[in-house]
């Protein structure tokens, strides 16, 4: 019985593993930026501010605000940038639109709580725990948690 709880252990503990590297790896991850979510970008070769803002379903205003930049920047390739996730951009609710992806935040620190990253997310505590699968209202620093739909045309 010991030997096959251990061995129980060991898969679970693997599985875990894999789809959290997994979920870093393909998805994008919401960080605070003052009163609102962003998204850390690098930017790419080729890519400039309009191509990004109409990519990420935003204003060049909205984008120009969250870099504290000016329109005329020039982005080099490497920069790593802000994408403002707004009303525009950010879904709580699955819609039928194929160019949605997944948003996810990590846990940071004490002062995140389940509280304030549902109302980030415009759902409920409730929601937010079916969403990822919590028993409880308490969260773990570096905790990942599934917080909603961003769309980004291709």
């Amino acid at each position: 019985m010991t030997n096959m709880l251990r061995n129980l252990l060991i898969i679970l503990f693997f599985i875990s593993s894999v789809s959290v590297k997994a979920q870093e790896n393909d998805s994008l991850i919401v960080i605070h930026k003052s009163a609102a979510w962003t998204i850390r970008y690098t930017v790419k070769p080729g890519e400039n501010m309009q191509m990004l803002a109409r990519r990420f379903c935003i204003s060049e205003g909205q984008f120009a605000y969250a870099n504290e930049t000016e329109g005329a920047k020039k982005l080099s390739v490497g920069d790593v940038i802000n994408i403002p996730v707004t009303r525009e951009n950010y879904f709580s609710n699955k819609q039928p639109l194929s160019d949605l992806h997944e948003l996810y935040y990590h846990v940071a620190g004490p002062k995140d709580n389940i509280t304030l990253i549902s109302t980030y997310s415009f759902v409920t505590k409730d929601k937010m725990r079916e969403w990822n699968n919590l028993h409880g209202y308490t969260l773990e620093v570096g905790q990942t948690l599934f917080v909603g739909w961003i769309k980004i045309v291709t």
